[in-house]
């Protein structure tokens, strides 16, 4: 009982995985906003299947499926890491054009926002 459920924990926390892969193919704002409910979805999923985990570790099917979730999540890290580092591109650009510049020939700081915010 426990391994047909861990197991589609891990397919359903995988599925909300690669939508939100998907959605940051094109990194748009909107995309990235649905992104977020998928991924705290992905979480909240995994999280109900965290006290199961520990018995099912020498399970090769189960051991298979969060293998299958450790690729999408990798993917989804690179996309993040490439959209971050794309909006952050545009904010450089747009602080050079609004503020200015420093002495140092840097673009001059502007007040900013986060939204979001993940380590791990």
């Amino acid at each position: 009982m426990a391994q047909a459920e861990v197991n589609s924990q891990f397919e359903q926390a995988r599925a909300e995985v690669v939508r939100a892969c998907e959605l940051l193919v094109c990194p748009s704002v909107e995309a990235l906003d649905r992104c977020t409910g998928l991924l705290e979805g992905a979480v909240t999923t995994l999280s109900a299947a965290r006290s199961k985990i520990p018995e099912l570790r020498g399970n090769s099917e189960t051991m298979a499926e969060a293998r299958r979730l450790q690729v999408a999540i990798g993917r989804a890290r690179v996309l993040l890491n490439s959209a971050s580092e794309f909006h952050m591109g545009w904010s450089r650009i747009l602080s050079g054009i609004v503020a200015g510049y420093t002495a140092g020939g840097n673009p001059a700081s502007m007040p900013q926002t986060t939204r979001i915010s993940v380590r791990g």
